[in-house]
């Protein structure tokens, strides 16, 4: 294990970061080192010349390193780390203690430093007047550059956590690096105050009026089978502004930990309790837990726990995937494979439960050399087509750009998004026998191909906009009309009527089905029912399909 550690292809991802962050220190060495200059030429009371800054910066700059080349100015390797997320705050510490006392965790929280570094970063950038969880950030926001004058301990201490050497700086230097901190926070704090309050106009407008500024999207909604529907089988994104045009932009990395988890939150709020499934008032808990989960911890790496609490439970997919995860890590570059096989293989891939399809999905690149296991790309029912592929250079482009760009949904999958429709129940199972992932990939292929579906679809959304389903539904969920007086797929019989159209739909793609695939299936199912009549009769099953 040591020598592989030692490798330099194992070492290449940890190498490079380590010259990342090398490259940020050195340039904010160079820019604390012209601010230091500055000051002292204020103490001196000299005039501030390029040269004579030039003078001062460089032997404060190359008082910054030790003989190895390394910083050790504690102000500059703070920055450094508030930069690079590695920060050793409080909660980084506790987590670390935890896992000191529970190593069984330590496959479940890969790089804790970097998760409470996450949650920091949303703190800072709460938007005021709330207060932070920070006890600093709190006292750098809300107290006054004259208070801090006349209680020079608690500037001292800021200065001091924050790596300053407080005994070598005079009053002035120490005034402007606390004023310099202070404008920092304050800027923070105004940058998440700014972006929230326009992503809370622009929600409130639309809700109420219909014509807001853009449409924001979130985390999904609580009804996890309905996102991930809607993940599957549409452009859906979460964490995206959608244009005019009905495209996408993910505003995730964008924004950064910080701002995107209160842009987030905000709308996590509007789509989990302004649904039309139900009131704002029902599964409040649930909806509530769901909200603070997606913003806070997703951010924080508790969700990271998510895999050890759905395999202790007996999820057999969370188990498999997490094994798949471990396995697939023990291998060099697994995070540049995975993310090399979806640029060059696009769209999401349907495979079976299994520990071995769940590492082909790691590892796409793996299907493009070797076609007889390459997975199936997941088809849209409604559309024929494969959701999330796009070409090659948009792949490209939104693996590496921080705003990804993904194109609008078709109105038919915005009218099954608006109405909360879940199309996801389409070929899991054909009367009580599982289908295979090829199965499923060629079933829904045929049923978009076909276009009944989709055609059916149309008819129907003209149907609810006629009767102007979807505005009565959303008057009467704000009246608190919850979903056991109105049920949702009752009510104009919108769902019912999709849900018909959907089983035609599938029940005609599957008589237009290969002969050698629909017979497989109709094997399956003739032994389900003869081992189910063996069952009966106290008869051993079955266990191949000749009998």
């Amino acid at each position: 294990m040591q020598a592989m550690a030692a490798d330099p292809v194992f070492r290449l991802v940890p190498n490079l970061f380590t010259g990342f962050d090398a490259w940020t220190g050195a340039t904010l060495a160079n820019a604390q080192a012209r601010f230091r200059a500055m000051d002292e030429l204020e103490r001196l009371g000299e005039a501030a010349t390029p040269a004579r800054i030039k003078e001062l910066a460089t032997a404060e700059y190359n008082s910054m390193f030790d003989a190895s080349g390394l910083i050790q100015d504690k102000a500059v390797k703070y920055s450094n780390a508030d930069i690079a997320l590695n920060l050793d705050t409080g909660l980084s510490k506790k987590v670390d203690g935890l896992l000191q006392t529970l190593p069984g965790l330590t496959p479940f929280l890969t790089f804790p430093t970097t998760m409470m570094n996450m949650v920091r970063v949303a703190d800072d950038y709460i938007p005021a007047p709330l207060k932070s969880f920070q006890k600093d950030v709190n006292e750098l926001a809300y107290t006054s550059v004259q208070t801090f004058m006349e209680n020079p301990e608690a500037m001292e201490r800021i200065l001091a956590s924050r790596g300053h050497k407080v005994d070598q700086m005079d009053e002035i230097a120490r005034i402007n690096t606390l004023v310099d901190l202070k404008n920092r926070t304050l800027g923070r704090k105004a940058i998440g105050s700014f972006v929230t309050s326009l992503v809370i106009g622009s929600v409130v407008k639309d809700k109420l009026f219909g014509d807001g500024l853009f449409s924001v999207t979130g985390d999904g909604s609580v009804d996890r089978q309905l996102d991930a529907a809607r993940r599957k089988n549409s452009n859906f994104k979460p964490r995206s502004v959608i244009g005019p045009d009905g495209s996408r932009f993910e505003y995730n990395e964008l924004l950064g930990p910080g701002l995107s988890n209160w842009v987030a939150a905000v709308a996590n709020v509007a789509d989990n309790f302004d649904m039309l499934g139900e009131a704002a008032t029902e599964n409040a808990f649930e909806k509530l837990s769901f909200i603070l989960g997606a913003a806070l911890t997703d951010a924080a790496g508790i969700s990271a726990l998510r895999p050890l609490v759905e395999v202790m439970s007996g999820n057999e997919y969370a188990a498999n995937r997490w094994i798949a995860g471990q396995v697939n890590a023990i291998g060099p570059l697994a995070g540049m494979r995975n993310e090399f096989g979806r640029i060059l293989d696009g769209g999401l891939k349907d495979f079976n439960n299994n520990i071995v399809e769940q590492l082909a999905n790691r590892n796409q690149i793996v299907g493009l050399i070797d076609q007889t296991n390459r997975l199936p790309t997941v088809i849209s029912p409604v559309s024929g087509e494969a959701p999330n592929k796009y070409s090659m250079l948009q792949r490209i482009y939104n693996a590496y750009s921080p705003l990804k760009i993904h194109p609008a949904m078709t109105k038919e999958e915005k009218f099954l998004y608006d109405i909360e429709y879940d199309v996801s129940s389409a070929f899991k199972k054909r009367q009580g026998v599982d289908l295979n992932a090829d199965e499923r990939n060629a079933l829904n292929a045929e049923m978009g191909r076909m276009g009944f579906f989709r055609q059916e679809i149309n008819r129907i959304s003209r149907t609810a906009e006629a009767r102007n389903t979807i505005k009565e539904l959303k008057t009467m969920r704000r009246q608190f009309i919850g979903s056991e007086q109105v049920p949702i797929a009752q009510y104009d019989q919108i769902h019912m009527m999709l849900r018909d159209a959907q089983k035609k739909a599938e029940e005609l793609a599957f008589n237009n089905l290969t002969p050698e695939m629909r017979n497989a299936i109709e094997q399956r199912i003739q032994l389900k029912k003869v081992n189910a009549q063996r069952a009966q009769q106290g008869i051993m099953p079955i266990t191949t399909n000749r009998y």
